[in-house]
């Protein structure tokens, strides 16, 4: 469980700066290109999604040694965004259900678990910087009793520093239930090597992604994701390399995770559609 979730963080953390191939810029009449499918796969699990034209993910579906474990589906109306999951094994049991509610600018302002076939549900609460990038997002995570009434077991805050379009810094605040805290900090590097695209990052929702993220663009891709102690002590980092097609575009994403506990390493794989 701890390498699949370390997984969806590499791929979210991958798919913040790498998520469409957008435009040459020695061509400003040139052709947007969307990504309208992705997979990823690390030892076992495999998870794939179908978007639209949007960018918004239509469906997500998990493997597990190639057989079909869950999936969700997600609909689309003013002001909300529905997500339907589903656990294949778990077919006598009501499938959660997700909501994003969406604000006047077109980005979630929060999420909101329903818990239903669950013990815990949580809230995520989105705020974003004047340039309409994310500027910080708060998980609420409660525990339900058996009367339905709730606790706080932790509060976790994310606030993004963006420089020039690119986010370069992630600062993490752990607030536990028992009076436990501990932060970290996240410092991303990037290459500019392909310098012909610029990368739309698509306002979609995502439990991949886990937060909604804007319509911005950038020609930077990440190589690293470091993860440190406040006081600068190396704790893990995520390296990243990429695989391209004949036309420059970016198919193929690879990660490998360095850090405590055993490593582990996946891959990315991205389907376009070009007007």
């Amino acid at each position: 469980m701890k390498k699949n979730l370390l997984c969806l963080f590499a791929v979210g953390v991958l798919l913040f700066t790498f998520f469409s191939c957008a435009k040459n810029n020695s061509d400003p009449s040139s052709a947007l290109c969307r990504v309208v499918a992705l997979s990823f796969d690390s030892f076992h699990l495999e998870t794939r999604q179908q978007l639209d034209q949007d960018g918004n993910v239509l469906r997500m579906e998990d493997y597990i040694r190639d057989t079909l474990a869950a999936f969700s589906v997600f609909y689309y109306t003013p002001g909300k965004v529905l997500e339907q999951d589903t656990v294949m094994d778990e077919r006598n049991k009501a499938s959660d259900l997700v909501t994003y509610i969406i604000g006047a600018n077109g980005y979630a302002s929060s999420k909101h678990r329903g818990g239903r076939g669950y013990e815990t549900e949580d809230s995520t609460l989105f705020t974003y910087d004047a340039n309409g990038y994310m500027a910080t997002s708060q998980n609420y995570h409660y525990t339900l009793a058996a009367d339905s009434s709730r606790s706080l077991a932790y509060k976790e805050t994310h606030t993004f520093v963006v420089v020039n379009g690119v986010r370069t810094e992630e600062n993490v605040v752990y607030e536990g239930g028992n009076n436990e805290q501990y932060n970290y900090k996240a410092v991303y590097t990037y290459s500019d090597t392909v310098a012909n695209h610029v990368f739309l990052l698509p306002n979609i929702v995502s439990t991949v992604l886990e937060f909604p993220f804007m319509g911005k663009l950038s020609n930077a891709l990440i190589t690293r994701a470091a993860y440190t102690k406040p006081d600068g002590t190396p704790l893990y980092h995520y390296d990243y390399s990429y695989g391209f097609d004949a036309a420059g575009k970016p198919v193929k994403a690879y990660f490998v995770y360095s850090g405590s506990g055993s490593g582990f390493r996946g891959s990315l794989q991205l389907e376009y559609n070009c007007p």
